[in-house]
Formats: C-alpha cells, structure tokens, sequence
C-alpha cells in the first residue's frame, strides 16, 4: 500500500511511504526520503484511520466535514491553524496559542525524546534533521539540566538538578 503524508514537496522530495501495513508486525515507516519508526499501537490506529475512511492510496490526513464524511487532502498549511484551534478550544492562554505552529509535534517529540534520555543521534534521525542544530535547540533547556555543571552543583549539594526545571 502505497500512502503520502501531508508534508510539502519543497520539505520532502519523495512523500510515498511504504507503511508495511499488509504485515502487521511492520513498524517501520519508510520512505526514499528517510526511514523512522511507528509504533505497534500507532500502526493499529493508522490502520482502522485508513479502513474508516477508505484511504487506500494518497494522503493520510484528510479534511472530516460533519461526523461521517472524509474530504480532500489536508493543505500542509492548513496544520497550523488546525493546531491552533485546537489549543484555543482546550483553554490555552493565547500568549501560547500564538507559539503553536505546524512543528509543534515535531519539536515537542524532540523535547520528549531528550527528556527519557534518547541519545542525540536518535532525536537527529527520528525529526529528520540533517544536523544536529534544531534538536539541541529544541531541548536547550532540558540539556542545560543535564550540564556539567548542574551536575557539579548537585554533586556538591548546591543543587538538585533533577528538580530544576520541574
């Protein structure tokens, strides 16, 4: 089965994914672009989402209009807004309704990601990044607990690190 997600051309040359739905055992997402991992669980529901709506071939994110019909393909920069109504909806303060933005998942999937301690190497490849560069900045501030010097201060007893940013 061959699906696309809904990330722009400009972004990802190749946006055919290879979902290896046909074995449920399969949680490997690949594409010519980059390889990553869904999870069992995620498969499952990505599953009963595609069946549902009877996605055979194309985008993944589709438009729902009502309960009960599946439009069109999400426009990529439709995410944002939608992430955005979505916060405003569950009462988030709008000074941080203004932060959200269509990489909010993909950057708090980094911070996620530093904070059980993946090394950064992992972080790089599972966003997608060429570098190194946006995964540290994403998780600067978990980092910065985890420094030598956080380190030093709580061995010496100036500090807890742990409890720093909690």
């Amino acid at each position: 089965m061959q699906i696309r997600t809904n990330l722009p051309k400009t972004r990802h040359q190749v946006n055919q994914y290879d979902t290896g739905l046909e074995n449920p055992n399969s949680a490997l997402l690949t594409s010519l672009a980059r390889p990553g991992h869904l999870s069992r669980e995620t498969v499952k529901w990505l599953k009963i989402w595609l069946d549902h709506a009877k996605i055979s071939e194309g985008r993944i994110f589709r438009r729902l209009i009502g309960r009960d019909e599946i439009g069109d393909a999400l426009h990529p920069g439709s995410i944002a807004r939608i992430f955005k109504r979505v916060a405003q909806w569950i009462g988030m303060p709008a000074r941080f309704v203004a932060k959200v933005s269509g990489h909010s998942t993909r950057v708090g999937a980094a911070q996620d990601l530093a904070e059980l301690d993946i090394d950064l190497a992992a972080i790089t490849q599972a966003g997608g990044w060429k570098s190194t560069r946006m995964p540290l900045q994403y998780a600067e501030k978990i980092n910065a607990v985890r420094s030598g010097m956080a380190r030093a201060a709580a061995a010496n007893g100036r500090d807890d690190a742990d409890q720093m940013y909690k």
